[in-house]
């Protein structure tokens, strides 16, 4: 097992410090527009050419590690950190490997997010 698939997808803690700084059904609001943006920038991750757009990826993916950090998303959080550096050394198969590991926990956080609405439940 990786130290990747150690990392918790939502830290739960986090959420309910948001969900008791935000007004009463703001967490549900705040979260249904984060999955939203997520999917918008999951599209963008998996089209961005790992030998061409290593700009636009270093870009995206330190802002990926912000908005999952605020979020309570720490396996997102890493592996967009993890892109990022990596994305530094210019080697496009270590690029590649970090960005669809990127994708990866960034899809499956959009699950988690999504159930966590729909459930009304942390």
């Amino acid at each position: 097992m990786s130290s990747q698939e150690q990392i918790p997808t939502l830290d739960k803690d986090a959420l309910h410090r948001l969900r008791r700084d935000l007004p009463v059904g703001g967490l549900d609001k705040v979260l249904k527009s984060f999955a939203t943006e997520l999917v918008r920038r999951g599209e963008i991750l998996e089209s961005l050419d790992v030998e061409t757009g290593t700009s636009e990826l270093a870009a995206l993916a330190h802002g990926l590690k912000g908005s999952a950090a605020t979020f309570g998303a720490p396996g997102l959080a890493t592996a967009a950190e993890d892109l990022e550096i990596v994305v530094g050394t210019g080697q496009p198969e270590d690029i590649r490997r970090a960005r669809d590991a990127a994708a990866t926990e960034l899809h499956g956080l959009i699950d988690e997010l999504n159930k966590v609405v729909e459930s009304g439940r942390l």
